[in-house]
């Protein structure tokens, strides 16, 4: 959301271009008008993603002129924007235009990343309908984009506006999808032959808090239970059932439904798991056994004060969706940055692992010897370094939890085809 300019300025100059690093920020087409599609050769989509690859051609060619390397380039980006960094690295239009990777909260195995192109043609008909448009008897591709063409910005914009637009819970509207063009093969197939690239990947301790705090989604007990339904559908997962009843048991055995917190506690752990943490586990876990070098983490520092107001809206305070990013861009997402000395003391540790990590492709300096991240193990998927003060290498990723996913994961219909 937003532009590039709500995400800091001097900030980024005073906290990254200051350890001898040329940042770029870009822009490209949301929503509807970056990810609608009609499933074939009339709109296929992604266009977010073909600006965003128009971005680094740029700086491939125009790079040096500002004194980058453009043989030395680092994409990164935090929640759909880690998605899209990842998503870059395998097409066959974007991948040879960088070198390295850092997917924040966000990669193309988490789950709200991207669909078949079947499924976000009938999103993007469903929404278009919403807003008014009619069908006829012999509906075309030619005519619901004849129709598009004509509304109003503002009505479009209903696709981006939460409750009152048009919405699917949990879920992002508007994603890539596997087009057969900027995507010509699956994900899984592109990411076998696309070039070995380091990265730096993790999500934050309570991922799913930001997302409860502001939907609302765990009003009650049995909210959660319809939200883990909603997660796994007949239609989408092998063993359905089966499956649910597992995650119920995992995140609601002994729950007391009479308790508010704690039934809101295990929403955020669900939701934070469906969304981000299990695909981030995968993506550190595909990648490491293809040879690439990993360093995970998890983000588990966090300024109570930096929650503004809503440290009285939100039902628990910890680190979630979007906390690391004060840390690095030096400005506050949910509310001002006013940093004491230990937030101080953080934006100086990530932004060292930042820039390690962009001029030499590893987050501790030129060699391991130099840090305390270890590269990723495939022999121990869940060890990470925990970020706090001081960092340390911890096993138990998000508690062992992603672990449990990887069965979901495999039961994925689609999965073939992602």
């Amino acid at each position: 959301m937003h532009s590039s300019s709500n995400y800091g300025d001097r900030t980024l100059a005073r906290n990254l271009c200051a350890k001898d690093l040329i940042v770029v920020s870009i822009n490209y087409r949301l929503g509807i008008f970056g990810f609608f599609t009609t499933g074939d050769e009339h709109c296929l989509g992604n266009n977010g993603l073909w600006d965003q690859t128009l971005a680094l051609q740029w700086i491939r060619d125009n790079i040096a002129k500002f004194g980058g390397d453009p043989n030395n380039v680092t994409v990164f980006g935090q929640s759909a924007g880690g998605a899209s960094s990842d998503l870059l690295s395998l097409s066959p239009h974007s991948r040879d235009l960088f070198h390295k990777v850092i997917p924040m909260a966000g990669n193309g195995e988490c789950d709200f990343a991207v669909r078949t192109a079947a499924d976000q043609a009938k999103l993007s008909r469903d929404f278009a309908k919403f807003i008014g448009y009619k069908p006829a008897e012999e509906d075309t591709s030619e005519d619901v984009l004849e129709w598009l063409r004509g509304q109003y910005a503002e009505l479009l914009e209903l696709g981006m506006s939460g409750k009152k637009g048009f919405g699917r819970p949990g879920q992002l509207l508007f994603v890539p999808n596997l087009d057969g063009d900027f995507f010509p093969k699956s994900l899984a197939e592109l990411r076998k032959e696309a070039p070995r690239k380091p990265r730096m990947l993790g999500v934050t301790q309570h991922e799913g808090l930001f997302f409860v705090g502001f939907s609302g989604l765990a009003k009650s007990y049995e909210s959660v239970e319809r939200f883990i339904d909603r997660c796994l559908p007949d239609e989408k997962y092998e063993n359905a059932e089966r499956l649910r009843a597992e995650v119920k048991e995992l995140y609601l055995k002994g729950v007391d439904p009479k308790d508010r917190k704690e039934v809101v506690f295990r929403m955020a752990k669900v939701l934070g798991d469906w969304a981000i943490n299990a695909g981030t586990w995968e993506l550190a876990r595909i990648e490491a056994e293809l040879g690439s070098p990993v360093y995970l983490y998890q983000f588990n520092y966090f300024n109570p004060d930096g929650f503004g107001i809503l440290k009285w809206i939100f039902p628990f305070l910890g680190a979630t969706h979007c906390t690391e990013l004060r840390y690095i861009l030096g400005k506050g997402i949910i509310s001002k940055f006013r940093p004491n000395d230990d937030d101080l003391k953080m934006v100086d540790l990530m932004t060292d692992f930042f820039a390690n990590f962009a001029k030499y492709g590893n987050p501790n300096g030129k060699t391991d010897a130099e840090g305390v991240w270890k590269k990723h193990d495939p022999q121990n998927l869940s060890r990470h370094l925990a970020i706090e003060l001081p960092p340390k290498m911890e096993d138990n990723f998000i508690e062992g939890r992603p672990e449990f996913w990887h069965k979901i994961y495999l039961a994925r219909k689609d999965r073939a085809h992602l």
